[in-house]
């Protein structure tokens, strides 16, 4: 599995009517990045090429563009606007292959850490913003590579979790968290099988996944669950359900925003609870959405674009900033 892309079998069949869901019409930078086991990332800039960065991780069985509300917004829709938006496709989903190394969270913090090297500039401090595994992925990588501490100004943790997820689902209809037997939630995760049709997929995502998704919004998701191989879907679903980074590691003088959903059923609040506890004066915001599942920046694109950029506006500029 070294060099099988993962490929997009269902993508969107149209123009959505909610601005938001579609990719900017300017064509972003793509870039490549071969890993050491193989792998080939891929990864996506949008905006000028001079302006500060920012760095989104999507979450399992996603893509790079499921940022496309906050890359419209961040980047510009023509590719003008005030930031310079990185994003990439995790190892196995989207355009990027899997590699050789097992499925770990550990592999998700050295990806993280190669995109941050092959797209900062020196002096560059970005801002990163990570959704459910690319939140975790972000927590791993600060764990494991305080080397590049400097890289970072700001960090949003969006509809994430340290560990315990199986302990504290709801997502199972009528089986209350910490009532779902590990095996059988593992084995759920882990299970290659193929997703339902579209047709049935849409509403389930609306109920289980995405509460406050307008109909655009889960139409999007439910395309691109599709999109995403069963076999990738299974092998980084099993390690989520082992997964235990024993907390997030801070970052010291780096401000923290961690956002949760009210009606997120995979990572319920009690993650983000737990997690913001361990940012203390580094915590700048802490907040449940109300209303909102698992998809957050799909379900309150507006919140999420509003906090990335107040987190910008922490970060201090470059030298070449400055000086220009």
């Amino acid at each position: 599995m070294i060099g099988r892309p993962a490929r997009l079998k269902v993508r969107p069949a149209r123009r959505y009517a909610t601005p938001g869901m579609n990719p900017p019409d300017a064509r972003p930078q793509v870039r490549t990045i071969a890993t050491a086991d193989g792998a080939v990332l891929r990864v996506y800039v949008h905006g000028p090429a001079d302006a500060p960065p920012i760095v989104l991780s999507h979450g399992w069985v996603c893509r790079a563009d499921y940022w496309n509300p906050q890359i419209r917004a961040l980047a510009g829709v023509d590719g003008t606007g005030p930031y310079r938006v990185v994003t990439y496709d995790q190892r196995g989903h989207g355009e990027s292959t899997n590699g050789s190394r097992a499925a770990l969270a550990d592999v998700l913090a050295d990806d993280l850490a190669e995109v941050l090297a092959e797209t900062l500039r020196p002096g560059e401090r970005a801002v990163l913003g990570g959704h459910s595994m690319g939140g975790m992925s972000i927590m791993a990588w600060a764990r494991r590579h305080p080397e590049q501490a400097g890289l970072v100004g700001a960090i949003l943790l969006l509809n994430t979790g340290c560990g315990r997820l199986l302990a504290e689902t709801t997502v199972l209809p009528f089986i209350p968290a910490g009532k779902v037997p590990h095996r059988i939630g593992a084995a759920i995760l882990g299970a290659r099988l193929p997703l339902p049709p579209l047709w049935l997929l849409r509403p389930l995502a609306k109920m289980r996944i995405m509460p406050g998704g307008s109909p655009d919004a889960v139409d999007f998701t439910a395309r691109m669950l599709l999109s995403c191989p069963p076999a990738t879907r299974g092998r980084w679903g099993r390690m989520l359900a082992a997964m235990d980074l024993g907390g997030p590691a801070p970052i010291a003088g780096v401000p923290v925003s961690v956002l949760a959903g009210e009606r997120d059923h995979l990572t319920p609040p009690v993650h983000a609870e737990g997690i913001a506890a361990e940012f203390g004066g580094d915590l700048r915001r802490f907040a449940v959405l109300p209303g909102v599942g698992h998809m957050g920046n799909l379900e309150a694109p507006d919140e999420v674009t509003a906090e990335l950029l107040a987190l910008a506006r922490l970060v201090p500029a470059a030298p070449s900033e400055i000086a220009g």
